[in-house]
């Protein structure tokens, strides 16, 4: 048998150039493609970041004079949106507390120059002559009681600062909220027979001796129901202090037989240095205003129930909550 080899020979010439070609050609577009992808990616992101940019620049421009001024806030709803309006209702309480802030410091302001102008006045009379023995003690009796309402004026103001920076402030501790409710009474006990006031203490023992502990700061559970109580006998012949235990709260009542409140006027009677227009109330405006934030502080209810010609009932409430969940 014969035996056949068949060599067959191509040229590779074509397929060199054409994988010169390809190299080329992807040489050449890679970095142009890279180019306009880098560019369109520059152009896209400046526009897509262009309100985050405005956001920032008007941030910028908002201090404590233009606290009127808000972030403007893009027409799209996605996450940027969320941003602006979160910020501009950061902004809205923040103007709140600076308007608030700034009322109270030209409120106090106010409330203690009248008396310094007064015993101002008074000095100034004492110098030009020689008073006689009843004008001197008038003089005495006059500037110690405007000290006394200096005195109790920032007691009050240092009270409201310490309770204005919420819980961090407050030493919690557990506290019988009747033996703080009877402790008031007694310290006011005199104030009230000065007054010409009856003041009855009630607890509820309708379903057994109730637990009437919670967790708090005693001194300012003190002083809330100490104003609460100082308010009531100052306005009525008859006042009445109870405390019972209802579900898991516990609630601490202050009522009175006094001509009442109108409606219009509960809500604004905590606010600070409010006076009720023909109101011979005496005191710093501040009481009422110390008892809610310190309400407000512990988590607790303040609750006003008044109509005129029917007495006024004050409800303080806390919930009782285990010591252990309150750290």
């Amino acid at each position: 048998a014969v035996s056949f080899v068949l060599q067959v020979a191509v040229p590779l010439t074509w397929v060199e150039q054409q994988t010169k070609g390809l190299l080329l050609f992807f040489g050449m577009l890679t970095p142009v493609t890279l180019l306009i992808s880098s560019i369109a990616g520059l152009l896209l992101s400046k526009k897509a970041f262009e309100p985050v940019s405005t956001m920032i620049e008007k941030a910028r421009s908002i201090s404590v004079l233009s606290l009127n001024e808000r972030i403007p806030v893009p027409s799209v709803h996605d996450e940027i949106r969320r941003l602006a309006i979160t910020f501009n209702s950061l902004l809205d309480r923040i103007q709140s507390g600076f308007l608030t802030q700034e009322r109270f410091v030209s409120d106090a302001s106010h409330q203690l120059r009248t008396p310094l102008a007064i015993l101002r006045g008074e000095l100034d009379l004492l110098k030009q002559k020689t008073p006689s023995p009843d004008e001197f003690q008038a003089f005495i009796e006059s500037s110690t009681q405007e000290l006394e309402h200096l005195s109790r004026m920032v007691e009050d103001l240092l009270l409201l600062a310490r309770v204005d920076t919420g819980a961090s402030s407050l030493t919690l501790s557990p506290v019988r909220l009747d033996e703080v409710a009877m402790d008031a009474v007694s310290r006011l006990r005199k104030f009230a027979q000065n007054h010409g006031v009856g003041v009855k203490f009630n607890l509820n023992f309708e379903h057994g001796e109730p637990d009437y502990e919670v967790m708090g700061d005693s001194d300012l559970l003190q002083s809330l129901l100490q104003s609460l109580v100082e308010n009531a006998i100052q306005h009525a012949p008859q006042v009445e202090v109870s405390v019972s235990s209802e579900a898991d709260w516990i609630w601490a009542r202050v009522r009175d037989n006094g001509p009442g409140i109108a409606p219009e006027h509960h809500f604004k009677l905590f606010e600070r240095f409010y006076r009720i227009e023909g109101s011979k109330r005496s005191g710093t405006g501040l009481g009422l205003a110390i008892a809610k934030r310190i309400a407000e502080a512990h988590q607790g209810l303040l609750i006003l129930e008044s109509e005129p010609g029917s007495g006024s009932l004050f409800s303080f409430g806390m919930k009782r909550v285990p010591a252990a969940e309150l750290g």
